[in-house]
């Protein structure tokens, strides 16, 4: 037989040796009907707290809906509904460190289940592999952000990324290239017919989107200025 408790705070019942706990969560705000959660235990002590903790959660406002979002999937509609308005490149990199590092090694874990170990062992698995300590410190700050907006909908209570150990970024002196190197760049792109945007790329530092968005008016021929006004993807 179920045992009853006051109104709302929940009922248990033994099924097959099992003890099954089972709450009210409130309405849904489509067909009014109630929202239940269950869930089983092997003792009626653990069924108990359970309802307890949910209970409570339920009246201080952070209880959290059960969810079947896994890190992947919740991953792929954050790139899809939050971040649709990022430029193209900067979504093709979060895409890519995302399925390059994180989906397989998490991918498959369910959103509110992963843990900050699973996690800092992702991380240091990609530090074993030789991955570039910047590259990794990336791939944290989209895990990050990504996690942080489950947060801010209500999918899960914390960001289990936020309290990683980051490693230090190593910085690499850059190498230049000396007169020589860019002449027989300059000569090696005379030949191709887009050779002149890489000439120009090379001697005034312009990004490739930059370039790309190059008009004549921006162009001062008088003056040899260069006006940039726009950046294009690509």
């Amino acid at each position: 037989m179920p045992s009853k408790r006051d109104n709302n705070a929940g009922s248990i019942s033994k099924r097959n040796a099992k003890w099954r706990a089972q709450i009210t969560t409130g309405h849904d705000p489509q067909t009014g009907k109630l929202v239940r959660a269950s869930k089983t235990f092997k003792t009626k002590a653990e069924a108990q707290a359970w309802i307890v903790e949910q209970t409570n959660a339920i009246n201080t406002g952070s209880y959290i809906v059960p969810s079947s979002y896994t890190i992947k999937s919740w991953c792929d509609e954050w790139l899809t509904i939050f971040k649709r308005n990022v430029k193209p490149t900067t979504k093709d990199t979060y895409n890519y460190v995302l399925t390059k590092f994180v989906y397989p090694n998490i991918g498959n874990e369910l959103l509110q289940k992963v843990t900050p170990t699973q996690v800092q062992k992702l991380i240091n698995s990609m530090l074993d592999n030789n991955v570039s300590s910047r590259t990794v410190a990336y791939t944290i700050i989209v895990l990050k952000s990504a996690l942080q907006k489950a947060v801010d909908v209500g999918h899960v209570p914390k960001n289990v990324a936020s309290v990683v150990e980051k490693p230090q970024v190593i910085s690499k002196e850059a190498q230049y290239l000396v007169y020589e190197g860019r002449i027989r760049i300059v000569e090696a792109c005379l030949s191709e017919r887009i050779g002149i945007a890489y000439i120009l790329i090379l001697f005034t530092g312009l990004r490739k989107g930059e370039c790309l968005g190059l008009r004549w008016v921006d162009i001062n021929f008088s003056e040899n200025f260069i006006y940039v006004t726009q950046s294009l993807g690509g």
